[in-house]
């Protein structure tokens, strides 16, 4: 459903905490969002 999430995101509550810090910490520098 979100491919901005790795599957290995869903095995647990704290994998996904992890990954949702991750996507976070690199908005603006290693992620952007293009409105095009």
């Amino acid at each position: 459903k979100y491919t901005w999430l790795p599957l290995s995101a869903y095995l647990s509550f704290e994998r996904l905490r992890e990954e949702v810090h991750r996507l976070l910490g690199g908005y603006g520098t290693d992620h952007a969002i293009n409105f095009e």
